[in-house]
């Protein structure tokens, strides 16, 4: 991971990891930081990495952003017909009223069915991907090297050269603040 300045603002740019490169054909990835700050751009640096390195891992295992923007789509076409979105198996374990309203809201009035995407919606037929930042602080610490507990970084030890002090810093100041889903 590295961050560089380019026009007054931080970046952040990683090249793309051999075991990564059948499924990134970018030779490096550059991420605007949006701010002028190093010591900030370090702490989003930080996070940056770790949303990277997860989508990287999700990508390897099928995984591609196109069925987090399906999961999204069916989730807001739901809403739009008032239906929370909901899995399928969460909706057969439902109340049997739950599941006939939503079949029958597929229902035109002309008495045609609803297109197939809108049944996918109403009937949680799209499985939620998984996150492309789980790991959060844990990844984060993987990926610098240092140990986690409990999703808590621990204290540093006097042995650290002053620059792993500074990151194992930023890495709990970054901790401390929510992170964007």
């Amino acid at each position: 991971m590295g961050i560089t300045k380019d026009r007054g603002y931080w970046y952040f740019v990683k090249r793309v990891p051999k075991r990564f490169a059948h499924v990134d054909p970018r030779q490096k990835v550059t991420r605007a930081l949006w701010t002028d700050s190093e010591r900030e751009a370090r702490i989003k640096a930080a996070a940056v990495e770790a949303e990277v390195m997860a989508y990287w891992e999700a990508l390897a295992a099928g995984q591609a952003d196109d069925a987090a923007a399906a999961y999204e789509a069916a989730r807001k076409l739901a809403q739009a017909r008032g239906f929370p979105y909901r899995p399928a198996a969460e909706l057969a374990a439902g109340t049997i009223d739950n599941l006939l309203t939503r079949l029958e809201a597929l229902i035109r009035s002309d008495g045609t069915f609803a297109p197939l995407a809108e049944a996918s919606a109403l009937l949680g037929a799209m499985d939620k991907p998984p996150r492309l930042d789980h790991g959060g602080a844990s990844r984060v610490c993987e990926v610098f090297g240092h140990r986690a507990a409990g999703g808590k970084i621990r204290a540093a030890d006097q042995t650290l050269a002053p620059a792993a002090r500074a990151r194992r810093r930023d890495l709990r100041e970054a901790e401390r603040r929510p992170c964007h889903d």
